[in-house]
């Protein structure tokens, strides 16, 4: 409660009561998404939310032991993810494992194929518009592989 009502006041002075619920219940993640879905819905209130507000529930995702790829997966669910962004290209999650990430991948790429716009007989137009659309596929796949391997080597999970 003080983590929310502290929260409805300033950003300042939080990481203490932070850190304190993090050790407390660092053996329920569920809870501590809980807290920090309940302060997103704090930070977006006024209708926005600043940059000051997204620094305090990043820190705060951080003190709670969330990865930086869940931290974008909830901060994705609440202010929605940029249409630039590689998750929205795959529309996956961005806290879904590599697995998924390869899966959907292949399959989203094997049907917007440009090959399998010239074997239905499409005009030239269509194939054109196949190899944009494959070619944002392979990018964002790329994109994500990219970010995972720089957050492995980091030592992050």
């Amino acid at each position: 409660m003080r983590l929310y009502d502290l929260a409805r006041q300033t950003t300042h002075g939080y990481e203490s009561y932070a850190k304190r619920l993090a050790k407390r219940y660092r053996h329920c993640p569920g809870l501590l998404e809980d807290v920090l879905d309940g302060l997103f819905h704090i930070a977006r209130s006024d209708g926005a939310v600043t940059d000051d507000e997204l620094t305090y529930l990043e820190t705060v995702s951080h003190h709670f032991g969330f990865s930086p790829l869940t931290f974008r997966r909830l901060k994705a669910t609440h202010l929605g993810l940029a249409a630039d962004d590689p998750y929205a290209v795959l529309a996956i999650a961005p806290d879904a494992p590599d697995e998924d990430v390869r899966k959907l991948w292949r399959a989203l790429l094997s049907e917007a194929h440009p090959d399998r716009a010239r074997a239905r007989g499409l005009p030239s137009e269509y194939v054109e518009v196949a190899e944009a659309k494959a070619a944002a596929i392979n990018a964002a796949y790329d994109a994500i592989m990219r970010e995972r391997r720089g957050l492995a080597l980091k030592g992050v999970s």
